[in-house]
This record gives C-alpha cells, structure tokens and sequence, in this order.
C-alpha cells in the first residue's frame, strides 16, 4: 500500500480546493509526472546461482547485490509474490504534447484484500461515476503540439484488448472491442516482448494548442449515449481547467 501510494504521488498532485465544503480530492489540473522504479524485480528469486562480489564464491540463498532474498515476482518472473495490479502498471511512455494529467486506477488489493486508492471520474451521473470507479482505467490529458511521432500509452498484461472501451476528445470506442484496432489516428496492438498493450493516439493536424485527452476503460460496457455522455463531461470539466479525476476515501459503493 505504501509503495503504491508513493507512485501515485509521483504520478500526479491533488488540486488544494478551497472552494468545496466537502473538501473532495480532486487531481491538479496541470501536474508533473515523475517515472520512478521503486520494485525489486529478482528474476532468480529462490534460484539463486551468483557470483559473490567476482570471488569464486556463489550464493544461492540470497542474490549478489546485497545478500536478499526478495522481490516481487518468482518462478523466474511468471509468477507474482504479491497482486498483481499494484505491481504492473499502465504508464505513458510518450505524449505529443504538454502532459497535464495522468491516473491510473489500477484497483489492487493489499495483503487485507482491500482496494488501494480508489478513484472516480466525476461526471454527475452516479451510475456511471460507480461504473467507472469499480472497473481499471486509464486517464492522461495533454495540451497537443505539432510532433510526428504520437502519444503512446501502456497497459498491463491482465488487461485484455476485448475489455476496453476508449473515450477521446474526438473519439468513441462505444462497444467492446473483439479484435486490434487500427484506425486514422489511433492503434491498439500488443507491447512485444513483455506482453500488455499499447495504444497510440496521433493528434489531428489542426490539434496544436489544444486540449486532448484519452479515458481508456476496462470492463465498464457502457452503452454508446452514457460514453458520448463521459465524453462530453469531460471536455466541458477540462475547460474549465480542473481535473475529472477524484480521490475516494474508500473503495466505490456499489
């Protein structure tokens, strides 16, 4: 929970919001996004054959660089010691543009089984805000410039193509999608050689200066009008240069 909490601070800031009595935890509308690598990631966990410090010595109940035996992934990293999803992560690898936002919900469990750092889109329609917030999605929004190469974002491995549902400025994928998507300016395909997926989101010619973002969902299966309803929300929240994106106390009441 701690380590997942810290990424979520590298991720993005809270915007200070003065003007609401409920004090609600609502993402900065500009942040800037820190990468950071905190995961021990030790591939011979438990298979420990190494070298000590170049001696003739090998250690094979804890690794060589600093006599540990811990990580997050075991069996030669096809198994995780710990969930999953807060372990793999959605990231944006590229943006063609100014980042402004990012959040990924990525909804993984502690070792209490409970939900860490739950968020919500906040659209005023409980139905889908409960929709949103029970499910994973990725949120980026940036202020697009004139680049060639475009915006390119990464999902997780447990994350299927056929789960999401895509919201853009300008786009809707309005029903599940069964196969890789390649349109005009957007692809769906898969990350080689690790595994996941990757989207990439080419700005339009006549997108300079403007204010573009990506909802990537997965699992929600809202119908075509509640996602042009989340499109249009959303558009209208960034306008107002504030943040859809919410913090919630605890995990979404279904």
């Amino acid at each position: 929970r701690l380590v997942s909490t810290m990424y979520q601070a590298l991720d993005s800031g809270l915007q200070a919001n003065r003007e609401s009595s409920q004090g609600e935890r609502r993402l900065a509308y500009s942040s800037s996004f820190v990468s950071a690598t905190q995961w021990h990631w030790g591939h011979h966990y438990n298979n420990h054959q190494e070298r000590f410090n170049g001696s003739g010595k090998i250690l094979k109940q804890h690794d060589a660089w600093n006599n540990e035996n811990f990580s997050v992934v075991k069996n030669y990293s096809t198994e995780f010691n710990l969930n999953q999803a807060t372990v793999a992560r959605a990231a944006i690898r590229r943006c063609q543009g100014r980042l402004l936002q990012f959040y990924w919900n990525h909804r993984g469990r502690d070792k209490e089984n409970e939900i860490i750092n739950p968020a919500m889109i906040m659209i005023r329609d409980k139905q889908i805000e409960r929709t949103i917030a029970s499910n994973r999605f990725l949120f980026a929004a940036w202020r697009a410039e004139e680049a060639k190469a475009p915006t390119e974002l990464f999902m997780p491995s447990f994350i299927e193509a056929r789960s999401l549902q895509l919201v853009t400025d300008d786009s809707i994928e309005n029903h599940m999608l069964t196969e890789l998507v390649m349109k005009e300016n957007l692809l769906i395909g898969p990350d080689e050689p690790g595994g996941g997926l990757r989207i990439l989101l080419q700005n339009r010619q006549s997108s300079p200066g403007r204010v573009r973002f990506l909802l990537a969902m997965s699992g929600t299966q809202l119908s075509k009008k509640q996602l042009k309803m989340v499109q249009n929300e959303v558009i209208k929240i960034l306008r107002e240069k504030k943040s859809p994106v919410v913090l919630l106390e605890g995990d979404v009441e279904l």
